[in-house]
């Protein structure tokens, strides 16, 4: 797929979250994801899969994983999210 001047590939992710959620996210998103920041120019979009009654936002700006609860409330700050398993989603990247 072509996307403004690039080819598009979807990229599987897995990663743990950390053992003292911060609030406003977790940091460090990039890495965490084993996402080889070196072969694109851009994420285009990030599908993160809700896992045990908690569901994701990527802030793609701030680099971070935001945790939010039902209702759509944020994780509140030092929870352990460690315990929830492998979390998992695809990153849309340009080349």
């Amino acid at each position: 797929m072509n996307y403004s001047g690039g080819d598009v590939d979807m990229i599987p992710f897995s990663l743990t979250m950390s053992n003292s959620y911060a609030t406003g996210g977790d940091t460090g998103f990039l890495a965490a994801a084993s996402l080889p920041a070196a072969s694109y120019r851009s994420i285009i979009f990030t599908f993160v899969r809700p896992q045990n009654g908690y569901t994701f936002v990527h802030d793609a700006a701030n680099d971070k994983l935001l945790a939010y609860v039902s209702g759509g409330t944020q994780v509140t700050n030092t929870t352990d999210l460690s315990g929830i398993g492998l979390v998992r989603g695809f990153a849309f990247v340009v080349h």
